[in-house]
């Protein structure tokens, strides 16, 4: 989704830390939260770290387990183990006064990421609901999941001919997943209704159909519970400058529709356990892959300068960061460049580590789903731990930006670039 202003949620390493025994043969959807860090020796919550707790109860009304977690630096002594239980121990007292009928346990453990030391982590477990498992090899009984364009006279014929082709390329190389027509909220509303309609228009007219999607603007995939829809509101300065984002971002929205499809509506992925940077970055990746092999250029070129090193100073608390120079995360910084940059270094340690080819990182990266109900979905799909990932970052020195418009540091991101001519086939529809 372009445009985001939301802050996204940090993310924490859940593999080191272990929760109580669930019930055999019940399956958990797992929202995660890290709290707001402690001032010095507290033990009772802030109003803030209250607010959060509030925020994931309400978050989650079928939940039935909340889990708190105390954590301590590995290399602390023992007695901050009292400390951090007595923090997680407020977190869970706090949620069980919210809704007395959550089954609470609080706990302690010890991780190696400093940045967690002292912090509280909530685990929220509620049931998923029991639906039919959808194959998404087999014909679905309400067919293909398909589009309906609707695409405004502000913008050029010659967009609104290209337009068509773009979308005939993408549903050949990533057909959405008919699973999509399954999708549901928690009411049970199916959400995601098929042809889903896509309104496009050029940002130097008004929204065309204020009347029947109100206050759509940008470029994103939106829903109300009950549809879901893909907007792109095209900029007149991309035209004027002759960006290929008045293509790619036909690309990068649709890749959100097929991540959607592929996780079954954890888009992106509830909580901690499954980094949003794999939702963005992917989509972003999916973008420039697009746009190289059909247009023979793309940000790739340019080792999608700028990968903000201030994004990735502590990649287990991850954020869109619009400091040193106010590009990255920012207005500037739509295609989300350090999210992709977090894609292509996994793809990168998965080829390492693995022995898998490029092509088959990048897949393995881009298309596996987040684990439904998993306590360790990262390391059941990659094979390592999220903390380990981000260690393995340090091999990515921060250097000078040497352009006069970013004065932050960056990353030298060459070394994981894709390789010029790999195409979507090889990657998507591999031969054999």
């Amino acid at each position: 989704m372009k445009r985001m202003t939301a802050t996204v949620l940090s993310f924490l390493l859940v593999a080191t830390l272990s929760t109580p025994a669930q019930s055999a043969g019940t399956d958990y959807s797992v929202y995660q939260k890290t709290l707001a860090a402690f001032s010095s020796s507290a033990t009772n919550l802030s109003t803030q770290q209250k607010a959060q707790v509030r925020a994931a109860v309400e978050a989650n009304p079928s939940a039935e387990k909340f889990i708190c977690t105390g954590i301590r630096y590995f290399s602390q002594p023992m007695r901050v183990n009292i400390m951090v239980r007595k923090r997680a121990k407020s977190a869970c007292e706090y949620a069980k006064q919210l809704n007395p009928n959550l089954s609470t346990w609080f706990q302690n453990k010890p991780t190696r990421a400093r940045s967690y030391a002292g912090k509280v982590l909530l685990t929220v477990k509620s049931p998923l609901r029991a639906v039919e498992e959808c194959d998404p090899s087999l014909p679905h009984s309400k067919g293909a999941f398909e589009f309906d364009p609707q695409v405004d006279e502000s913008l050029p014929q010659s967009w609104r001919t290209e337009f068509a082709v773009i979308l005939a390329n993408l549903q050949a190389v990533a057909p959405i997943s008919p699973c999509l027509h399954e999708l549901r909220e928690t009411s049970g509303e199916f959400s995601a209704k098929s042809p889903m309609k896509i309104y496009a228009w050029q940002d130097v007219v008004d929204n065309p159909w204020e009347a029947e999607r109100p206050g759509m603007e940008g470029m994103s995939v939106s829903g109300d519970g009950t549809d879901t829809w893909m907007v792109l509101e095209i900029e007149a300065n991309d035209f004027a400058s002759g960006s290929l984002h008045i293509y790619s971002v036909v690309a990068h929205e649709y890749w959100h529709v097929y991540q959607r499809a592929t996780w079954m509506g954890f888009s992106p992925p509830n909580g901690d356990s499954w980094p949003v940077w794999i939702w963005e970055g992917g989509a972003k990746t999916f973008e420039e892959l697009y746009s190289a092999q059909h247009y023979g250029r793309s940000e790739f070129d340019n080792n999608l300068f700028p990968v903000a090193a201030a994004a990735l100073s502590d990649p287990s608390d991850f954020k869109f960061y619009s400091s040193d120079g106010g590009a990255v995360g920012g207005e500037s910084d739509r295609n989300y460049n350090s999210s992709a940059f977090m894609v292509l270094a996994l793809a990168k340690e998965l080829q390492e580590r693995q022995g898998l080819s490029e092509a088959e990182s990048l897949a393995l990266v881009l298309t596996s789903p987040d684990p439904r109900g998993s306590e360790t979905p990262f390391m059941d799909v990659f094979g390592m731990t999220l903390e380990d990932f981000y260690t393995s970052l340090a091999q990515y020195p921060a250097v000078q930006s040497g352009q006069a418009w970013f004065t932050g540091n960056v990353i030298d991101a060459s070394v994981v670039m894709p390789s010029k001519g790999l195409t979507l086939e090889e990657i998507l529809q591999p031969a054999g």
